[in-house]
């Protein structure tokens, strides 16, 4: 029997060698391009979907993070030095609109007379207005004009309202709320003779008419949510028989504020104080509604819901010393409102009077970010006086 000579042959340990040779060449020179051009591919398709398509699928939810959807526009400024943005720097209207746009709703607006600074009072009433309001963003407009340098607004109020997470603070050229506007003629034949209230309730109509929800003055200390009782196209009365404008709920480009842009472009006279704002929207009413008196709405089928005054309490000068001091009759009609509403500047004289009042304790519970010492309202970065 031939017996064939034995091959020599790669022994286990040397065929496994030659297996992981093989592996290796193949990963080093037959993998790497394949690898490089899936991630490639990989980090492109990624890129095009982050760019293309941020969010866009991604519905919030309103109560918890509606801030998260518009772009906040603070002016944040250092106390000390003054650094940052220009306090008087201004937003144009197409940015202030195209943010509004972004915002879910419903629109909580605060405006400031025309050259206005802020108060303590008007921060604390903005910051009442967020307390309440945790799942909306509260706009406030400072307005100024474009024929001067815009107003300075104390840095230190501004700071403030800059750390509340949902308040938006908009210093604004007040042409470019008009530019475009149904009232844009009026303005550039009516100002700068016009009233400085008389161009705040404009404003303020446009804001409503253009995107709808709630605007307020920055005299309220707000106690409850609006936004769940004060529905679209809602007026308050004044305690007079008269619509008020210092509170307005109203849809865009509602009828009401349609008629009320067209009689105040039709009757409006310079020289007559009290020829706009609440007259005006009663005759708006008047029109829409076919009533003669604000108590007849109700009985008219006309969409429209009118609030009595006492539900936001407004604090006249006959009640000022009773509010500023202690008053506990009165603690259970302000307590049940939804706002406390200082109305004029007598009002603002008898604050400065010393010792505890219930209207400190309003600001305690609804300003809670403002201290007072030793009768000052202090601030991060600053002192200021009581209002």
């Amino acid at each position: 029997m031939d017996v064939k000579p034995s091959v020599p042959c790669a022994g286990p340990s040397a065929q496994v060698k030659n297996a992981q040779r093989r592996w290796t060449t193949y990963l080093t020179y037959g993998c790497k391009p394949h690898f490089f051009v899936v991630l490639a591919v990989a980090t492109i398709i990624l890129l095009v979907v982050f760019i293309v398509t941020p969010g866009r699928n991604v519905q919030p939810d309103r109560d918890c993070c509606p801030c998260s959807k518009t772009a906040r526009v603070v002016f944040h400024v250092n106390p000390a030095d003054g650094s940052g943005n220009k306090p008087h720097a201004t937003v144009v209207g197409r940015e202030f609109g195209k943010t509004m746009s972004r915002d879910p709703g419903p629109h909580i607006f605060m405006v400031t007379a025309p050259g206005e600074d802020l108060t303590d009072r008007q921060v604390c009433s903005v910051e009442s207005a967020a307390l309440h309001h945790p799942g909306h963003n509260v706009h406030l407009l400072l307005l100024n004009q474009s024929s001067d340098t815009g107003t300075v607004v104390d840095a230190a109020r501004i700071t403030h309202l800059s750390h509340i997470t949902n308040v938006r603070l908009w210093h604004i050229d007040t042409a470019d709320v008009f530019r475009g506007s149904p009232l844009q003629h009026w303005y550039q034949h009516g100002y700068p003779t016009a009233d400085p209230s008389h161009i705040t309730d404009a404003v303020k109509v446009l804001l409503l008419w253009f995107f709808g929800g709630v605007v307020l003055d920055a005299n309220f200390i707000v106690q409850k949510t609006l936004t769940h009782d004060i529905i679209n196209s809602t007026v308050v009365e004044d305690g007079n028989g008269f619509p008020t404008t210092h509170i307005l709920s109203f849809q865009k480009n509602s009828t009401f504020l349609s008629t009320w842009m067209e009689i105040f472009q039709t009757n409006y006279n310079v020289y007559d104080a009290l020829d706009a704002g609440s007259v005006v929207l009663m005759r708006s009413i008047r029109s829409v509604c076919n009533v003669s008196a604000l108590d007849e709405v109700s009985t008219s089928g006309c969409k429209l819901t009118v609030i009595k005054a006492k539900y936001f309490f407004p604090v006249h000068q006959k009640e000022a010393t009773d509010i500023f001091q202690s008053g506990r009759y009165m603690t259970p009609l302000v307590r049940n409102s939804f706002a406390v509403w200082l109305w004029n500047d007598g009002v603002r004289i008898s604050n400065r009077r010393k010792g505890s009042s219930l209207y400190r304790e309003l600001m305690k519970d609804n300003c809670p970010k403002m201290r007072f010492e030793h009768g000052i309202y202090v601030y991060k970065g600053g002192l200021h006086n009581e209002m």
